[in-house]
């Protein structure tokens, strides 16, 4: 992952991974990304309740959790174990978080550490930092998985939805349809990718000037407290093409009208013509009727433009059928 070289970072970023699977995530993460460049400014933990997993996983800090109640064997898929290894060592956990601007927690639904332990830890972050920003990125079992594990998603996803600030919801069964030739473990490493390209984003949107500048605090005020959201990113030969692939590059089934909020970070070739670009929001907001657009254009040495499209408070029939929630206002 190419990223801009900055040292110290306007905004200081936490990615969390939680169980298994949100152990797996931060660990491609790492693989993919130098954080040296970054100092304290970017910083990864991992908490699981399995201890082989935390010894093979990759992260600045590692955390066994919940060893007098699992003694470090993992949650055996129920998440009230998951939930009380958290609380073991939620201080521990918070304490090393610390008080960054944004917190990304990542885990797998329908397990039991993942599962039990993010809303936990939302919840401390939470009481400890009213204001700080928490972002969770989850993902659904697939249907095939059984009921036990479906139910155990819906309980831990409605938590996790009252606790973020923006939670974004990916799918097993999608992500296997958009990527069909794939093996299982390639098409999880597609999925994890987005953790890369979300935290690129960011960096990206906060180190580098444009014309129109976006900045955190646009991004913070469209994601603070708008329920689901969407995260996309794409590339193309015309700055329409690239934005237009963001949008379509979902894991689940949102819908985009009505929605919240959109944050548009575009960046175009110098010989784009900016007037042209500039129809693009105004396209987005007669298609889908969003009257609230924060739009960022850079023009940098790059041959084919790229885009990171936000959609807050979104909307979708799988989360509504798992969490019963309507979208925030």
């Amino acid at each position: 992952m190419t990223l801009p070289v900055n040292k110290t970072l306007p905004v200081n970023i936490c990615v969390v991974g939680l169980g298994g699977s949100g152990g797996n995530t931060v660990t491609r993460f790492m693989e993919r990304t130098d954080l040296q460049q970054y100092g304290e400014n970017l910083r990864t933990i991992i908490a699981n309740t399995d201890a082989l997993a935390v010894e093979k996983a990759q992260a600045q800090h590692r955390l066994v959790i919940g060893r007098n109640i699992t003694h470090g064997q993992g949650a055996g898929s129920q998440p009230l174990q998951g939930k009380l290894a958290a609380e073991e060592n939620l201080e521990e956990i918070v304490e090393l978080i610390g008080n960054p601007d944004l917190v990304l927690l990542t885990c797998g639904l329908g397990g039991g550490t993942g599962t039990g332990s993010l809303p936990v830890v939302a919840n401390g972050l939470r009481k400890a930092h009213p204001e700080m920003l928490i972002v969770s990125l989850v993902t659904i079992p697939f249907k095939d998985e059984g009921v036990t594990r479906m139910a155990n998603a819906m309980i831990g996803l409605r938590e996790i939805y009252d606790l973020s600030d923006m939670t974004i919801v990916n799918s097993n069964d999608i992500l296997v349809q958009l990527c069909p030739r794939l093996s299982l473990t390639s098409a999880f490493k597609v999925q994890d990718r987005i953790i890369s390209d979300f935290i690129e984003g960011i960096i990206r949107l906060v180190t580098i000037a444009g014309i129109f500048n976006v900045d955190f605090a646009d991004f913070k005020t469209v994601a603070e407290k708008s329920g689901f959201g969407h995260i996309g990113f794409g590339y193309g030969r015309t700055a329409e093409e690239a934005v237009e692939t963001a949008m379509d590059n979902r894991l689940l089934d949102y819908d985009f009208n009505m929605a919240k909020a959109v944050l548009l970070n575009l960046e175009c070739p110098k010989h784009e013509e900016v007037e042209k670009i500039h129809k693009i929001t105004s396209s987005i907001s007669k298609k889908y009727k969003i009257r609230n657009i924060r739009f960022g254009l850079k023009l940098l040495d790059i041959s084919h433009p790229r885009a990171m499209v936000v959609f807050a408070g979104v909307n979708s029939g799988i989360t509504r059928q798992l969490c019963g929630v309507p979208i925030r206002r």
